[in-house]
């Protein structure tokens, strides 16, 4: 396990991507709460039936989106990209993040979306032919009560509609919209447009990592050697970074070992991490850029053997490397588990 939780910690630094959330105890935080459990059978059961293809919505303006659903590592998450144009014919890119929460018992969501910089952070169930999400909304300068519904009529086609509680007010609908399956186009949202490109000066302490394909070695205290390769993009539009962490084995197959996102929360206004295992651990916390510049990231782990609070500190070297450290806080006790350099392998990508 401390193998692994080091493997998460290094990956977050050398793939930063967008984002975590902060976990809302609130009641009405807390009502689409899944009541299964990882004893009793898959917390994810049902999302299956997103997975494949692209779901098609039209606006009453003509514009469309499309949803495109990704199973996350271990396929105890999914990422769900979202492109296209919005009402007011702008391109439109959002992200959401579904996965389970081991220390919550919760299937948890996270949403990033252009709209006022909006973070959304709550609780999602899927069981059979309905399911629902109760989230905060947090958008320049707001912080809303939302909750979506969605129903199935057969697999391929499903109704959302769209609900807010206002000043603790029984919910009211707000818009609805059908969604279509249908084949993936050939050409997807374009990533070519310049500010597809650009790193938003909220994510800027990770502008150095993004566009580029990340190599990490080094070895855990306890002796590991670690080699693995992180994948870093910007997620335009959404404001926020996504990696994707990978190792391949002596056969040449290759396991996706971490998805690991990066965002500021419109709310806090902190930086935000959320890194999700091919184990189902998860990893969450605030990242702190120094006066020197360097980076630190104070993550909570979850799973099986329990919670775990973890320091990391990565230093920028003149080379364009990168020097991480790593240290478990099990037990109020302080011992460095990892020590591991990053190093760009390629030309960053258009």
């Amino acid at each position: 396990m401390k193998f692994r939780l080091a493997l998460l910690a290094l990956y977050l630094l050398a793939a930063p991507s967008a984002c975590t959330a902060q976990q809302n105890n609130e009641a009405d935080a807390t009502l689409a709460q899944d009541s299964k459990s990882e004893e009793g059978g898959n917390p994810l059961t049902g999302f299956e039936r997103m997975v494949g293809g692209e779901w098609k919505m039209t606006a009453q303006s003509g514009t469309s989106m499309y949803d495109t659903w990704h199973w996350g590592p271990g396929k105890h998450s999914l990422r769900v990209m979202t492109d296209g144009e919005g009402a007011d014919g702008n391109p439109w890119r959002s992200l959401q993040v579904v996965y389970w929460h081991p220390g919550l018992k919760q299937v948890r969501t996270l949403g990033l979306s252009p709209y006022e910089a909006g973070v959304s952070e709550g609780t999602t169930t899927l069981d059979g032919d309905s399911g629902v999400a109760v989230v905060d909304m947090y958008q320049n300068p707001s912080h809303r009560k939302l909750s979506w519904r969605m129903v199935f009529d057969g697999p391929d086609k499903y109704h959302s509609t769209l609900l807010e509680s206002v000043d603790g007010a029984d919910y009211e609908i707000l818009s609805a919209w059908d969604y279509f399956r249908m084949t993936p186009r050939p050409a997807a949202f374009p990533d070519t447009a310049a500010w597809a490109r650009v790193v938003p000066d909220r994510l800027k302490a990770f502008a150095g990592f993004v566009g580029h394909t990340w190599e990490t070695r080094g070895e855990g205290v306890i002796g590991d050697t670690i080699r693995a390769h992180s994948a870093v993009e910007l997620i335009p539009l959404a404001g926020g970074v996504y990696a994707r962490t990978s190792q391949s084995n002596n056969n040449g197959e290759t396991s996706h070992l971490f998805d690991s996102y990066f965002y500021r929360h419109t709310g806090t206004g902190a930086l935000r991490c959320l890194a999700l295992s091919e184990d189902g651990s998860i990893y969450e916390g605030d990242v702190t850029v120094l006066d020197n510049g360097e980076l630190r990231l104070n993550l909570t782990g979850y799973g099986r053997e329990g919670v775990v609070p973890y320091d990391i500190r990565i230093e920028f070297k003149s080379d364009g490397t990168t020097h991480q450290r790593v240290w478990s806080l099990e037990a109020d006790e302080r011992m460095l588990i990892l020590v591991v350099h990053h190093k760009k392998i390629d030309r960053p990508r258009n």
